[in-house]
């Protein structure tokens, strides 16, 4: 064994990180409700949020710093009082507050040489958990590779190049070579949903539709927004199955009108199942796989980002 592997097995180190958890829990456990804030923790609160906003350059959003500590969806400030969180399912905050599992897994991968498995240089870690994404998902999937991100809108932004790539190779494979500079090049286009949310980084909130999130920001991607699926709509349009038809069949219309409008030009058609930025919109499967299928089709690549539903929905 080399002496990492040795270091990782070691009976002392299993046996500290065990005593650790069990203290995180030990402390935990006294947070089981909501609480008002110690008054004694007022000023010392304040100056906190003083320096943070020094920090930050403009005032926090919300008045919140944590004191480190909580349980499920339970956490304590920095003023002692404990709030019920209800970020709670979005990012870091899915498992919860201080849960044992995950506090084990962060004091383990602690004491290995970097934090940090990056792409040019890593430990087999991220690839193991590449393959325990991999397992799960092939129970419902034919999903063949696993490429572990530093965040969502980092994913995004890896998921758009290669629908890119693949425009461009698509056309490069039909067109002369000698003339395919001559003869294409489009500014590639993006097919997503109305209210749709794809991250912070400069080309994510191009795409997604939020106005106040791109104003002062430059227009760094061509966008046709597509309408999500509305039940209320589909029902003011007849009966049952009859009204769920002539909806699909109108946004079908309104694809098409894109597509040709922009021929060639689409690399991808970005799907949240559910959104969660415009609203809480749950999706409909024969919506989806009718626009899907279009796509597939039209050779338009299929992007889904299932933020919402990733763990959350069965």
């Amino acid at each position: 064994a080399t002496l990492g592997m040795q270091l990782h097995a070691s009976p002392v180190i299993s046996k500290a990180l065990a005593s650790m958890v069990a203290e995180v829990q030990a402390a935990s456990a006294h947070i089981t409700d909501a609480r008002d804030a110690n008054p004694a923790l007022k000023q010392s609160y304040n100056a906190l949020m003083t320096r943070a906003a020094a920090v930050r350059g403009k005032p926090l959003l919300y008045p919140y710093i944590g004191s480190g500590l909580g349980t499920g969806p339970l956490v304590e400030l920095a003023d002692g009082s404990v709030k019920w969180a209800m970020l709670c399912g979005i990012g870091v905050h899915f498992f919860g507050h201080s849960d044992p599992d995950l506090t084990e897994a962060a004091l383990r991968g602690g004491i290995d040489d970097t934090v940090k498995h990056g792409n040019l240089v890593s430990n087999f870690e991220a690839y193991q958990f590449g393959e325990t994404l991999l397992t799960e998902a092939r129970k419902h999937s034919p999903l063949p590779h696993a490429y572990v991100s530093t965040s969502g809108a980092m994913a995004n932004e890896n998921a758009l190049k290669v629908c890119f790539h693949r425009l461009y190779q698509r056309h490069a494979e039909v067109a002369d070579p000698a003339k395919l500079l001559a003869n294409f090049a489009p500014t590639p286009r993006v097919l997503a949903f109305k209210d749709c949310f794809m991250g912070r980084s400069a080309m994510m909130y191009s795409i997604g539709d939020n106005h106040a999130g791109r104003e002062g920001l430059p227009n760094v991607a061509q966008v046709d927004y597509m309408p999500f699926w509305d039940e209320a709509a589909a029902e003011r349009m007849g009966p049952g199955a009859q009204g769920k038809k002539r909806f699909i069949d109108m946004c079908l219309w309104h694809l098409e009108q894109y597509v040709d409008r922009f021929p060639g030009a689409h690399a991808c058609f970005i799907f949240e199942l559910v959104q969660g930025e415009g609203g809480f919109n749950v999706g409909d499967r024969d919506y989806f796989k009718a626009l899907m299928d279009y796509c597939k089709a039209k050779k338009i690549a299929v992007w889904d980002d299932e933020i919402q539903t990733f763990g959350r929905t069965p």
